[in-house]
């Protein structure tokens, strides 16, 4: 196959889900935005509860993304489409009892945010914020779940339309419930919380549409039951190796926390502007992850050496360009979430830092989703969470200990994407040699 032929199939699934993952972050950014009018203390408890309601779904996301999206992958690779609708059976009855478990954190919230040193004020903010977006969370939750069967049958341009769809929506209940307008009451961050259920619930409803309509094949849910196994034996690595992430970054935010309230804010600004740089990434990964299993699915191994590589390139173009007007400009994407100089500058000084890091972690995106395409989904795993702790957690901590300025507690999370991405190409070669030594003297013999 060649690369100009790779390409088409790798930016025929990237292109869309990069844009209906950039509409998700939209919304996350209206959010900001609209706070953002209301102070700094409403900036930072939306904040940490996107962070929150990320390691929340992180569990969902990985389960299903890993799990269900590689064996929805291969076995349509392998045209074996009604299992295929079966495994996503499977993904609905794991979906509901992790909905009502994580509902159990909601009279928590506020314990929460104290716990990771915000101030009092944030925590009861967090707490009308936070418990809101989990008392609604299965929306979301089903919104991943069918983001990721569609990906990953290869119809990445449903998604997008559907986001495109909803966005208006989320726009209207946020400028109706945070500011009461229109006869609407004024619920500040709660109204922002409100506005992002209706609009995911929206997306569920328009799947479940085409679901429906379109479906040739029932999802037998006696058969459903048999790849409950099979998705947890892939997804639950990636789940610990998430939860683990999730928790030490969270750890990682609390030190930040205890810097300057203009730090703790800026942070929260400059990752979000982050999110909006590597979601390319996030695309042309799961491109990766999709051909690889598909193509181990339908025995085209040549091919995955191939596909990784082209993913690499384009990964390394996209993230490289924005990355760059991150150094550059860093200044003008913060100035667009708040007024406040002091805020404004600690947020530059993030998004100029971590700028610089897009392209290794561009890379380490994609050599992560060729190796659980691959199915080397809990060496991965480990991998991730022994570098999380070595490259970020362990010398974060050092810095704060001694007082340290938190440009450098900023500067370890940059460099810490590219020891990472190092690793993880290393590995893949090493992987993708051995294999085809094993082919080799398989034909040998």
């Amino acid at each position: 196959m060649t690369s100009q032929s790779l390409s088409k199939q790798i930016l025929t699934i990237a292109i869309p889900v990069s844009l209906k993952l950039f509409l998700d972050m939209a919304m996350i950014l209206i959010d900001l935005f609209m706070i953002g009018q209301l102070g700094s203390a409403e900036l930072t408890a939306v904040g940490m509860g996107l962070v929150l309601l990320a390691g929340s779904i992180g569990v969902l996301d990985n389960l299903f993304a890993t799990g269900g999206g590689i064996l929805v992958a291969r076995l349509t690779g392998a045209k074996r489409e009604q299992c295929a609708a079966n495994v996503l059976g499977g993904m609905f009855l794991i979906a509901l009892p992790l909905y009502l478990i994580g509902t159990l954190a909601i009279p928590f919230v506020a314990d929460l945010y104290l716990l990771f040193h915000t101030t009092a004020e944030v925590a009861v903010l967090g707490d009308l914020y936070f418990g809101t977006l989990v008392a609604g969370s299965i929306f979301i939750y089903l919104d991943v779940l069918l983001f990721t069967y569609f990906v990953s049958t290869g119809n990445s341009k449903l998604p997008m339309k559907i986001k495109i769809a909803s966005l208006g929506l989320n726009v209207v209940f946020n400028y109706l419930f945070i500011f009461g307008n229109a006869g609407a009451p004024a619920m500040g961050i709660k109204g922002a919380a409100l506005g992002t259920i209706v609009a995911t619930s929206f997306n569920v409803a328009l799947y479940l549409i085409v679901i429906k309509q379109s479906f040739t094949h029932v999802i037998q849910l006696r058969h459903s039951l048999t790849h409950l196994k099979d998705i947890l034996k892939l997804g639950v690595p990636s789940v610990v190796e998430n939860f683990t992430f999730q928790i030490s970054w969270l750890f990682i935010i609390s030190l930040i926390n205890s810097y300057a309230a203009s730090a703790a804010a800026g942070f929260q600004i400059g990752y979000r502007v982050e999110s909006i740089a590597f979601l390319p990434g996030l695309g042309t990964a799961a491109a990766a992850a999709t051909l690889v299993s598909r193509f181990v699915g339908a025995n085209r191994s040549r091919d995955i050496d191939s596909v990784t590589s082209v993913t690499a390139t384009l990964t390394c173009l996209f993230m490289g360009g924005v990355g760059g007007l991150m150094a550059i400009i860093p200044e003008s994407f913060a100035s667009l979430f708040t007024n406040e100089l002091s805020v404004i500058n600690d947020a530059a000084t993030y998004i100029r830092i971590i700028g610089l890091a897009q392209i290794p972690l561009g890379l380490q995106f994609v050599y992560t989703a060729s190796l659980r395409g691959l199915g080397d989904v809990s060496k991965t795993a480990i991998i991730k969470v022994v570098l999380l702790w070595l490259n970020i957690v362990i010398p974060s901590s050092v810095i704060a200990h001694l007082g340290l300025d938190v440009i450098w507690l900023f500067t370890v999370i940059a460099l810490a994407n590219v020891i990472d991405a190092a690793v993880f190409i290393t590995r893949f070669k090493r992987l993708r040699a051995q294999s085809k030594m094993a082919t080799m003297y398989s034909a040998v013999g």
